[in-house]
């Protein structure tokens, strides 16, 4: 099993990126479906909240098919989360270790994603703290920045062509 991991901040569009890529990767012949983790129980904050999507990846990876699970977020969400609130990185790291797979960097620029959030009900002032990990660790790790702001159908080829170089290839 291969995991492909979209990350990025809140309202970069993961989960509707996920559900893109994964159907373009099965019109290419490859066994992909998306994956959107369950969301945390109300009132999870902090390390609780990080041990929540740690669980939930550690289920997800018990599955043995399909062959390629493309995730809405992954183990680098638990680190800058952990991170951006100011509790202990440990276990967010050892996640990260832990199950690898290939990150792919969704971003935008910031009146594009406080729309979205507005537009969602939600205050952006509040995802500015983990919107700013986000950068600093794509950063640091020098992965390649996908312009979330594009068209859905430019942002799916743009993750389409970093997918199959990954999985070694189309079908």
């Amino acid at each position: 099993m291969k995991i492909l991991y979209l990350e990025g901040g809140h309202g970069v569009g993961t989960s509707t990126h996920a559900d893109a890529l994964a159907a373009s990767l099965r019109a290419l012949g490859h066994d992909a479906v998306a994956y959107h983790h369950p969301r945390h129980p109300d009132g999870a904050t902090g390390l609780a909240r990080v041990r929540w999507y740690i669980d939930a990846r550690r289920e997800l990876h018990r599955r043995t098919s399909p062959a390629v699970i493309v995730c809405d977020r992954g183990p680098w969400s638990g680190l800058v989360y952990a991170r951006a609130v100011g509790c202990s990185v440990v276990e967010a790291a050892m996640d990260c270790a832990l199950w690898g797979g290939v990150p792919l960097y969704l971003d935008a620029p910031d009146d594009v994603i406080d729309a979205r959030l507005l537009l969602r009900g939600e205050d952006p002032a509040s995802a500015w703290p983990e919107r700013t990990e986000w950068r600093r660790l794509a950063a640091a790790e020098g992965w390649q920045t996908i312009d979330a702001a594009a068209p859905v159908a430019e942002v799916t080829r743009a993750l389409l062509r970093l997918a199959v170089a990954a999985l070694g290839g189309s079908r």
